[in-house]
């Protein structure tokens, strides 16, 4: 009796500091605790979080109501743990950066199919590629890999521009006395000695060709003077190109390499750009069709001459006339309509000539009859 007396005192207790009775129950590991210190120290000793495991076994004898709504409130929990995550997967920004952004554009309009990788995978952190807005050009990174005795050695060379041609990035990078760049030049050239005393007369080089099968290349060996740019344009680039290096002599037999297709590139035409020279163009025209106003009445044809002289005389002998009568005391009455004066009649074939002084006529007559005799 003594010792299932005992069993049951230290059941009771608690089961870190073994001395007061357990007041509280660990719902993850079940340990009786007395008071918050013990539970602190419990969970930093047995690295517990506290709590319930929702998942964790039961047996069907123990299984109870209790234990039905725990499991069902957990599938709930999971539906809708997973529509929210649905939703804020739609409403979430895009995962590049303004920097990315504008490399794709850029890279895109030179007919390069460019694409970005998200920005926790070690070759985005790595790709320090760049554009230039005062001298338009792409500056790439370039991962150039030489393989040699089945091993494989990785330099990144970074701001190639887009307008060096292969021959001049691997003799910056082998050859020259004075290379231009912040890589460490010496150290590269060491570890990659066997291809630097071949010569590039020896050497094998390839692209990678993005998404197609392993071991598959394009071949660059025979376009060496081309450009960076050139030879990017209708290859698929993810983040920066690579570029692989082999010895002649020692060239894998499994190795596709595939001739470089040269793709003319035409950017598509710009439906806004357009439609603003359209504008300005209709303008232009305008202002040729309409002049200015001090030509207006200037004659355009050999033909069209206007009546200046005739016009000046008759216009002074109807002056005089008038001035005359008002000396007299008339009155002078004049017809409803006014009559024509010529420096205002502009003539423009000879036949509208000819039109225009019997109409001319006409009105001086009609003019004579609508005035009262004395």
């Amino acid at each position: 009796m003594d010792q299932n007396q005992d069993q049951e005192q230290e059941q009771q207790q608690c089961q870190m500091c073994n001395v007061n009775p357990h007041k509280y129950t660990c719902p993850r590991c079940s340990i009786h605790t007395c008071s918050v210190d013990c539970v602190k120290r419990h969970k930093e000793e047995n690295k517990c979080s506290g709590e319930r495991d929702k998942t964790s076994f039961v047996s069907r004898d123990k299984y109870n109501y209790s234990h039905m709504m725990s499991d069902y409130t957990y599938l709930e929990d999971i539906s809708r743990r997973s529509d929210t995550l649905t939703r804020e997967r739609y409403k979430a920004p895009a995962f590049m950066d303004n920097r990315s952004k504008l490399i794709m554009k850029k890279a895109r309009e030179m007919g390069i199919q460019y694409n970005v990788l998200p920005a926790i995978m070690t070759r985005h952190k790595i790709n320090k590629t760049s554009y230039n807005n005062n001298t338009h050009q792409m500056y790439w990174t370039v991962e150039c890999c030489f393989h040699r005795n089945n091993t494989v050695q990785k330099i990144l060379e970074y701001s190639i521009p887009q307008a060096k041609t292969i021959r001049g990035m691997f003799e910056n990078m082998l050859f020259v006395e004075k290379p231009q760049g912040k890589g460490d030049y010496n150290t590269i050239r060491y570890q990659v000695r066997d291809f630097r005393d071949a010569g590039m007369d020896q050497l094998v080089i390839g692209l990678k060709k993005e998404g197609a099968p392993k071991n598959t290349f394009v071949n660059l060996t025979s376009h060496l003077d081309r450009t960076v740019k050139d030879i990017l344009r209708g290859e698929k680039v993810i983040e920066f190109p690579t570029i692989y290096i082999w010895l002649q002599d020692q060239l894998d037999e499994n190795v596709i390499l595939e001739e470089k297709v040269f793709v003319e590139y035409r950017p598509r035409p710009n439906k806004r750009l357009n439609k603003d020279q359209q504008s300005e163009n209709n303008t232009i025209t305008e202002k040729d069709k309409g002049g200015d106003d001090t030509t207006k009445n200037e004659p355009t044809d050999s033909n069209e001459q206007p009546l200046t002289a005739e016009a000046d005389d008759q216009q002074e002998a109807v002056t005089e006339e008038e001035m005359n009568n008002i000396n007299n005391n008339e009155e002078v009455a004049y017809a409803e309509e006014p009559l024509l004066t010529p420096s205002k009649i502009t003539l423009t074939s000879e036949g509208d000539k000819d039109m225009e002084e019997h109409q001319l006529k006409d009105d001086k007559d009609n003019h004579s009859e609508g005035t009262p005799q004395e």
